[in-house]
């Protein structure tokens, strides 16, 4: 299986539920479901710590980023699960809270030198908001919506370029991150452990395994 930001393998599911061999054993064969479903929800969790984890820095809608990370899941014939980067990483400039001028394709200004002011964005949330010269908002034919747009050249019409933020991939290549990252998937995983072991406790006690 490729890396991923954070990857279950097989041989760590079944460390982690040898563990609590004594309990599970009560459960006849369902051993690999509890491993499987206890990383998968470890995982949905992960996702969810780095999407505020980011977000403390930059100002970016939660929503990008958690569409960014996608869940390879789990299952008891397949013990394995990985939290994957998916999709272009770097996310487009006008998502971070960005205000300015907009210029509509074919209009009489559309050739004309872009205002000075161009367009502000909030990018960090430590810093304000930015000013990005010579930018504007246009409906792009790529996307279909608006972005933060501008010429590749000054004086030329066109070609055009969207302009994007800055990528969070940096963010979780940084040592402190990767083990702060791993250590919240170690308990993460350890608390789900518990909580399927007592559910399944509870379901056995009344009868129903």
């Amino acid at each position: 299986m490729p890396e991923g930001i954070v990857n279950f393998y097989k041989y760590e599911i079944q460390r982690v539920t040898d563990r609590m061999l004594g309990e599970i054993e009560l459960f006849g064969g369902k051993a690999k479901q509890i491993g499987a479903r206890a990383a998968n929800r470890t995982l949905q969790g992960v996702r969810t710590d780095i999407v505020h984890m980011v977000r403390k820095e930059y100002a970016v809608p939660a929503k990008d980023l958690r569409d960014k990370l996608w869940i390879k899941k789990a299952t008891a014939t397949s013990l394995a699960a990985t939290l994957f980067e998916k999709g272009q990483i770097s996310i487009p400039l006008v998502r971070y809270a960005a205000r300015g001028k907009w210029i509509k394709a074919n209009s009489e200004h559309f050739g004309k030198p872009v205002t000075r002011e161009g367009v502000t964005v909030t990018v960090r949330r430590d810093s304000g908001r930015t000013l990005v010269k010579g930018g504007f908002i246009r409906q792009s034919p790529t996307f279909g919506t608006p972005q933060v747009m501008a010429r590749v050249e000054e004086d030329q019409r066109y070609p055009l370029k969207v302009l994007y933020g800055p990528g969070y991939r940096t963010m979780l290549k940084r040592p402190d991150v990767e083990l702060w990252v791993k250590r919240r998937a170690d308990e993460r995983m350890n608390q789900n452990m518990d909580r399927e072991l007592n559910f399944l406790m509870t379901q056995w006690e009344r009868g129903h395994v």
